[in-house]
């Protein structure tokens, strides 16, 4: 049996880990520069605030309902996950990380996988402060599907289980076929012209109906839906290139500012390169200026460099960044945008034949630097050539709640009365 754990509201219930007074109250939390509501409470749902609505078109709304605005604070989001996933797997050691927010985990044969969820849950409401729907069946698939009902069905006690054909059945029959995991809008568009409305209708059709109308991933999906896994545990799907890019509040023009935003976007692309022990062939830059201001002159340059030798160290790549940023620089843009990609990647599990004693250091130390980090926080520890805050000043957060987590500076202070 598989389990999906889904954090409830995430963005929210961390902001409200350490504001109770957002408590039964209307919060959003927004994109980047305070954009667009990317995390909702129950409360806020229900005054009909969509997901995805820009700031502006609602602050009427926001302004008579008293609805509690959150920039986006993601370092202290990113931790609060990792503290959720460690108490997870202190419980279930086997563990797949599936988002911030979400993890699947697999009950070994005759375990009491009900009773083991309903301890994850209460483990996490307590040792973190963030509530969870947890959803267990026999794939992956309809464990997200039982996932859904536990959150919507206050008395599930924030689990449900399905391990029954009838209750399998009860969950297709109300699930939409759109809210399927697995089923994009260019498939539900299909579907809908088909006339499946639900999960429960997909899964009347046919193996070989399925397989001749839709791929090889919709017939994954339609033998999950009938209880067959055929999506494997723990496999990620390869990665063919990992960027990181931002849109800035404020335009920059400096070229010296421009520098330290396109190393702290490498310093996040490394580490999920090592992460998922990669190495990258090519990196590109690329930057942006405002295609709306048709008052101010447009550049967009795009840039690329391709390696002999694959590589994850930060170190390595910080010269290639600069001399690419310093080919395509040019003074009097106001840059809106900017980004960073690899591409060609390679996987680097195990030490090459030919690799050199160097690059055997270089591997020791970028071990021992992410372990460092892991446990005293990204400024724990970086290379000179970095500024951990060179976003702040391009990025616009009004609303931004403090590292409680992560700095020392903003530590949660109690006073008694």
């Amino acid at each position: 049996m598989y389990g999906l754990i889904d954090c409830n509201n995430f963005y929210v219930s961390c902001e409200r880990v350490f504001r109770p007074e957002l408590r039964n109250r209307p919060v959003v939390c927004l994109s980047n520069n305070d954009g667009c509501v990317v995390s909702r409470s129950n409360e806020a749902k229900a005054l009909g605030i969509p997901m995805g609505v820009p700031l502006f078109k609602i602050r009427d709304l926001v302004e008579r309902e008293h609805v509690a605005v959150c920039s986006s604070n993601y370092v202290l989001y990113g931790n609060l996950s990792r503290r959720v996933m460690s108490v997870v797997r202190s419980i279930i050691p086997e563990q797949e990380v599936y988002s911030i927010d979400e993890c699947f985990v697999h009950f070994a044969p005759n375990e009491e996988y009900d009773r083991l969820a309903r301890e994850i849950r209460r483990a996490v409401l307590r040792g973190v402060g963030i509530p969870t729907g947890i959803g267990v069946a026999p794939t992956k698939t309809l464990a997200k599907i039982a996932s859904h009902y536990s959150k919507k069905h206050p008395e599930t006690g924030g689990v449900y289980t399905l391990d029954s054909r009838r209750d399998i059945v009860r969950a297709l029959e109300g699930t939409p076929i759109g809210d399927v995991w697995g089923v994009g809008r260019r498939n539900l568009r299909k579907m809908e012209s088909f006339r499946i409305e639900t999960a429960y209708d997909f899964v009347q059709r046919t193996p070989e109906w399925v397989r001749r109308n839709f791929t090889i991933v919709g017939l994954d999906t339609y033998y999950e839906l009938r209880g067959v896994p055929r999506i494997p545990f723990g496999e990620e799907t390869p990665t063919k290139s990992i960027g990181r890019s931002r849109s800035f509040g404020n335009a920059v023009s400096d070229k010296k500012q421009l520098e330290m935003i396109l190393l702290e976007f490498l310093d996040i692309v490394c580490s999920e390169l090592e992460r998922q022990h990669l190495g990258t062939l090519n990196l590109a830059i690329y930057l942006r200026t405002n295609r709306f201001r048709f008052d101010i002159p447009q550049y967009n340059p795009y840039v690329q460099s391709s390696f002999t030798m694959p590589t994850s160290d930060f170190s390595q790549l910080v010269p290639v960044v600069r001399q690419l940023l310093g080919s395509i620089w040019r003074p009097g843009y106001d840059f809106k945008k900017g980004g960073i990609l690899v591409s060609d990647l390679v996987r680097m599990d195990r030490a090459l034949p030919f690799e050199t004693e160097e690059e055997q250091r270089r591997k020791r130390l970028r071990a021992i630097e992410g372990r460092i980090r892991e446990r005293y926080g990204d400024h724990g520890l970086f290379v000179a050539a970095r500024d951990p805050d060179a976003l702040q000043g391009v990025v616009r957060r009004e609303h931004t709640s403090p590292h409680y987590t992560t700095d020392l500076r903003d530590i949660l202070c109690i006073t008694p009365h």
